[in-house]
């Protein structure tokens, strides 16, 4: 891999990271900290990857901000559930 510092990596990979999370979040902030997540991730495993190819790290950056958003929804969504539960269980006990 060449040098690149992170945020010349950060700058060149953006783009698609980011459009890809607000494609399954519809959350323009959200999709930024996915995409701050996978970038950062990519680059702290730099050594075991070919940035050269620059098609593989497309489909690698798109294939990890597209399960990375959806982990999100599922994580967001579990602790809705938990707190709805909740909220029955204190209403059922007034």
């Amino acid at each position: 891999m060449n040098n690149q510092t992170f945020e010349e990596f950060y700058l060149k990979y953006r783009k698609i990271s980011r459009g890809y999370a607000y494609g399954v979040l519809h959350d323009w902030s959200i999709a930024d900290d996915v995409s701050q997540d996978v970038l950062y991730k990519m680059y702290t495993i730099k050594d075991g990857l070919n940035i050269d190819n620059e098609k593989m790290m497309f489909s690698l950056i798109k294939r990890a901000s597209m399960n990375k958003a959806l982990d999100y929804i599922k994580k967001s969504s579990s602790k809705h559930e938990f707190v709805c539960q909740e909220e029955v269980a204190a209403f059922l006990e007034e």
